[in-house]
């Protein structure tokens, strides 16, 4: 995963130059690879809106990015100084596809029309490049976010349907002066924002919109009684006073500079549609079993190394015995209990047993952690600034899990919704 932040001045007024890379700051752990920023006065000049742009390297990273100037160098200090810029995006890459300074964000299109950051991954994003190179387009990366700018400028705010991922963007288009934050229509990768003192300030993570210093970090007591009843939020206010996240499926759309509100609406309704006549059932289990194949698969492309989470079930079984298929020796991870004085039914909560089964009848490279009384509460402090609320659920030994993982691979496949 990235981190994605940005902050826009909806009355004109500059924003704070130092915020962007105060709210990176605080993604650092989702993106340890690379941080970029970039800047837009929108004065009118020979480009039309946001003609004058500044973009900037973290100086942790400049031995990646030798052609951009350091962010809070002299040069960086003085530029941000002389004008009121009304629009800035950062980011923090963990890179995954294009190892190379090439993949560096925010990214923009060859004519400098469109900068994008962006958190996620597109499957399907092979099938579209193809697509788009069929029309023309030359690509400069191997990343499926240049991807995304190439649709955008071909076909606008419509591609969004075209996507098959998970993922969260911002994307500025110079030619009609227009912030674009867009969610993948499952919800997986999150994009919380806030409207305060005439400022739009959005991040992959609450606590970055506490680190703009223009939004509080102040409960609502009404949301956290909503969320403590059901574990969730059910619309887009979150547990934070004042700070909502955009719903799966949704957009956001503000034009910087201009006085105008902030519309969201919803791009992708989700709806079920029943076939036509019914297939019999061996027939129904090759087309599931293409489907899920083609599912897996596509989302292995990686220029990193890629393992799975492995449980006793079906959902991660089922999942590693197709990668198992590309991967050779694939790295598969599992969190056990220590049941020493369980009895009963509890008994069946470790899973380690069937993991290992499932490990040598797929011929993969398995290993596990074993969680003891305590450690739960040891992690809870640390996985509440994570997730910015007071989770619930297996995030404690999916963390244990993932710290285990990061140790051989860089991307793990999980059975999540399974």
């Amino acid at each position: 995963m990235c981190g994605i932040a940005g902050i826009v001045s909806l009355d004109g007024r500059a924003v704070d130059p130092n915020a962007p890379k105060r709210m990176c700051d605080y993604l650092a752990h989702r993106g340890p690879d690379d941080a970029g920023y970039v800047f837009f006065h929108h004065g009118r000049g020979p480009g039309g809106q946001g003609a004058h742009w500044l973009r900037f390297c973290d100086a942790e990273f400049r031995h990646i990015n030798e052609h951009l100037p350091v962010f809070g160098g002299e040069y960086a200090q003085t530029e941000l100084a002389e004008r009121p810029f009304t629009l800035a995006l950062g980011h923090r890459r963990l890179s995954i596809l294009d190892l190379t300074p090439a993949g560096h964000q925010p990214m923009c299109s060859p004519d400098r029309l469109l900068w994008i950051v962006h958190n996620g991954e597109i499957y399907n994003f092979p099938e579209l490049r193809e697509q788009l190179q069929s029309r023309g387009y030359q690509f400069r990366t191997r990343t499926d976010t240049e991807v995304i700018l190439a649709l955008w400028e071909e076909y606008g705010s419509d591609c969004l349907e075209m996507l098959d991922g998970m993922f969260a963007f911002g994307i500025y288009d110079r030619r009609d002066n227009t912030l674009t934050l867009a969610r993948d229509r499952f919800g997986v990768k999150p994009v919380y924002y806030a409207v305060v003192d005439g400022k739009l300030v959005f991040a992959s993570e609450a606590k970055a919109l506490f680190a703009s210093r223009l939004v509080k970090a102040e409960i609502d007591p009404a949301t956290l009684v909503e969320y403590m009843t059901f574990q969730n939020t059910l619309t887009r206010q979150t547990i934070w006073r004042g700070v909502s996240i955009l719903q799966p499926g949704e957009m956001l759309q503000v034009r910087p500079g201009s006085g105008t509100a902030v519309r969201t609406r919803r791009y992708h309704a989700s709806a079920v549609e029943l076939a036509g006549e019914s297939v019999e059932e061996d027939q129904a289990a090759r087309l599931v079993a293409d489907c899920f194949g083609r599912a897996v698969r596509r989302q292995l492309i990686s220029d990193v190394t890629v393992g799975s989470y492995l449980s006793g079930g079906m959902d991660s079984g089922s999942i590693v015995a197709v990668a198992g298929t590309v991967i050779d020796r694939l790295h598969t991870f599992t969190g056990g209990f220590d049941l020493t004085n369980v009895n009963g039914i509890e008994q069946g909560f470790d899973e380690r047993r069937m993991a290992e089964q499932l490990s040598h009848l797929l011929q993969t490279e398995h290993y596990d952690v074993v969680l003891h009384a305590g450690d739960m509460p040891a992690a809870m402090e640390r996985l509440t600034w994570h997730m910015d609320d007071p989770r619930v659920g297996m995030c404690h030994q999916n963390w244990y899990v993932a710290k285990l993982a990061s140790r051989f691979v860089k991307v793990c496949l999980a059975g999540t919704g399974g």
